[in-house]
């Protein structure tokens, strides 16, 4: 059986079928509507990202260009400098979809926006184009060529923005983590053989605490600590030493304590403990303190109980 026979059944055959979309439909009914274009989404989700084919004048605040305007204006440390968003634009791309596979490049669009520099002084306006890089072209397909390789963006599952707390059962330490919608992780550790908290930048090197309080403004100690605990102000004018020291011993200091006498010597560090040889150094040692002196309300040894002079590590 030669082609001319084929030829001449085939075209028979597509007298009594129909054919849609390049393909042969044994439907004796006509389609009631056009199947979807899916990848339609991906296309369109992807040019109201970019904006590409939109005036700057035009954009909506969406997509790349909230991205963008959301860092400006940038302003330097001294204040007599200042750098300004103005508009973006993505060209088309430099090579063929072809091209890109065959030499093994990123099929993608050049990026460039423009900023101007406002100078105080002296005042002057300088505005520029910038190269910022390659953003990766979509093709008809939903795909994306990079080193050549044909690519499709697949949906992962990421971790919610929130704070989360774990114990690790390894180490006993409790660890929490504040993760955000955008921007730098926080993780907390509590090394409970130690007592101390830990914080850690983007999983870098451990810093005490402190130092992200310090870093929000809560520089004193005493600021730090009534974070912690719950104060109250002791009145020790019209007490006796007895009484003194029923009031005092077991808790924590949330102010240095100078000696009335000698106003230049430290009896006591913000977060020190009280004890009983603090207060037993000698007899009319409670009468050199202050009158008025807060301290934690919390008990952490009993009345005659002796420790050793413990204090908060408050950095």
């Amino acid at each position: 059986m030669d082609n001319k026979v084929y030829l001449e059944r085939g075209q028979e055959f597509s007298k009594d079928f129909k054919i849609e979309n390049g393909r042969v439909t044994f439907s004796k009914s006509s389609s009631l509507f056009e199947p979807t274009d899916l990848l339609a989404i991906q296309r369109d989700s992807y040019e109201a990202f970019l904006q590409r084919l939109v005036p700057p004048e035009n954009r909506k605040n969406i997509g790349l260009q909230q991205v963008i305007t959301s860092l400006f204006p940038i302003v330097s440390n001294n204040e007599k400098m200042q750098l300004e968003f103005i508009s973006y634009s993505v060209g088309e791309p430099k090579m063929t979809e072809q091209e890109a596979r065959r030499r093994d490049k990123t099929y993608a669009y050049p990026f460039k926006i423009k900023v101007q520099i406002i100078v105080k002084e002296p005042e002057r306006i300088i505005e520029q184009d910038i190269f910022v890089g390659d953003i990766p072209a979509m093709t008809s397909r939903g795909t994306f060529i990079v080193n050549g390789a044909e690519r499709v963006v697949v949906s992962q599952i990421h971790r919610s923005p929130g704070v989360v707390f774990n114990r690790s059962e390894k180490d006993a330490i409790y660890v929490a983590k504040i993760i955000p919608d955008r921007g730098t992780w926080l993780e907390f550790e509590l090394d409970t053989k130690k007592d101390i908290m830990y914080v850690r930048i983007d999983r870098k090197k451990k810093l005490p605490i402190t130092v992200i309080l310090r870093a929000i403004g809560i520089e004193k100690n005493e600021d730090k600590l009534q974070l912690f605990y719950k104060t109250e102000i002791v009145e020790l004018k019209k007490l006796d030493d007895d009484a003194k020291k029923e009031k005092l011993i077991g808790r924590r200091v949330l102010n240095t304590i100078y000696d009335s006498e000698n106003p230049e010597e430290v009896i006591l560090s913000p977060g020190e403990l009280i004890n009983n040889t603090i207060a037993e150094q000698d007899a009319d040692f409670l009468s050199r303190w202050e009158d008025k002196i807060r301290v934690s309300t919390e008990m952490f040894i009993q009345s005659g109980v002796d420790f050793p002079r413990t204090s908060l590590r408050t950095g």
